[in-house]
């Protein structure tokens, strides 16, 4: 007595919603079947336990088993929301957050009750960075052309500097923007900047998987921190060594997408922490059949370009982590699994915008691998998808 008036869609593409008078356009009543609360619940006192049968031979019986586990209150107790979540009081929990958006540049992730900058700039031309002996100094503003990377005659340029580190040794960066594709490869080497409000590196270099930072085989172990990156390519690509992170960097209005590992070049893993990627195009993270950690992260922004503008993208056997991060106001999609292992913890994704067409807009998609037919195994816990 409830069926839908002839000519309603099929749930899938759009299910009537029910309201006084049945059927929204129908006639008759709407019918719904009573919720019933178990005993012991909302006013129903629990079943008596049923007393022990009496032994023989006179014995007192024993006492009546205790009755079963009490109800409780329907969500989230707030003892058990995520760090840096607190209790609604209505059973969820609400990430802590600036209720403004942060200007750009700037970040908060769950638990930061303001804006802050990504990292601090410490004192001096090389800030806080950990300057040891065979430490490699960049400063562009330096004017001899004597450069050996010292503090009297540094590099002017992050090529050179790379280029003469000892494998594993830190490339320090002063103040100032660098118009430079940087290639790591063959050796481990860890590029530090001041810090990203000071020290930009802007790609110059377009075409198909360029990047203004690339990390190709033989640098294990590399890390890119304290810069920001900018240019007309990816920000940053990695493929071909594993243990690679990238911390405390700004990754920004790239016009290809912004962060990028995959294994074209051999088995790689890539570790991005404390980082904000924001307004890249087409894609903000995404690891293609390689293991991918984003922890303490902001991925807001990115924009369609080309592509969907989607925040977080994770496909063909990939295994990626999401931790303690905001993915806000991508488009699209914030979140895509293709055929991928997620998870995703103490998290929020919201306010995903329509694509360049004008669809979608949700928070997480997972689906089949579109190659392989695999599907995507993904555990949300802790999160706010809204």
């Amino acid at each position: 007595g409830n069926t839908p008036p002839a000519g309603t869609p099929p749930p899938f593409l759009g299910r009537p919603r029910l309201s006084g008078g049945g059927w929204r356009g129908g006639a008759g009543p709407a019918r719904l079947a009573p919720r019933l609360a178990p005993p012991g619940c909302r006013g129903h006192p629990p079943a008596p336990a049923e007393p022990a049968p009496a032994p023989p031979g006179g014995a007192p019986a024993p006492p009546p088993a205790p009755a079963g586990p009490g109800c409780r209150a329907a969500g989230i107790a707030a003892e058990q929301c995520a760090e840096g979540f607190a209790s609604d009081g209505l059973g969820g929990c609400d990430p802590l957050l600036p209720a403004a958006p942060c200007e750009p540049g700037t970040m908060a992730t769950p638990g930061d009750a303001q804006c802050r900058e990504i990292a601090p700039c410490g004192d001096g031309p090389w800030g806080d960075i950990e300057i040891a002996d065979d430490t490699q100094l960049v400063d562009g503003s330096y004017s001899g052309s004597d450069s050996d990377g010292t503090v009297d005659r540094p590099w002017t340029t992050i090529g050179e500097a790379i280029a003469a580190a000892n494998p594993g040794a830190t490339v320090a960066v002063a103040a100032g923007s660098y118009t430079e594709d940087v290639l790591i490869a063959a050796k481990p080497t860890v590029l530090w900047g001041r810090c990203p409000a000071m020290v930009e590196i802007v790609g110059h270099t377009t075409g198909q998987g360029m990047a203004a930072v690339m990390i190709l085989g033989g640098a294990e172990g590399t890390v890119v921190r304290g810069v920001a990156i900018t240019g007309p390519a990816f920000g940053i690509a990695s493929s071909g060594s594993t243990d690679v992170v990238v911390a405390e960097v700004w990754v920004h209005d790239t016009q290809r997408r912004g962060v990028v590992t995959e294994g074209a070049y051999g088995v790689g893993s890539l570790t991005v922490t404390g980082a904000l990627v924001e307004s890249a195009s087409d894609i903000g993270v995404m690891a293609y059949g390689v293991p991918l950690v984003l922890e303490h992260s902001v991925v807001r922004g990115t924009v369609p370009g080309s592509g969907s503008g989607r925040g977080v993208v994770a496909r063909h056997g990939a295994t990626i982590a999401v931790r303690s991060s905001v993915i806000a106001g991508n488009h699209d999609h914030g979140m895509v699994f293709g055929g991928a292992t997620a998870e995703v913890d103490a998290s929020v994704v919201r306010d995903t915008l329509p694509d360049s067409w004008g669809e979608f807009g949700g928070g997480i998609l997972a689906q089949k691998d579109s190659n392989t037919q695999e599907p995507a195994v993904v555990t949300v816990s802790g999160s706010v998808v809204a």
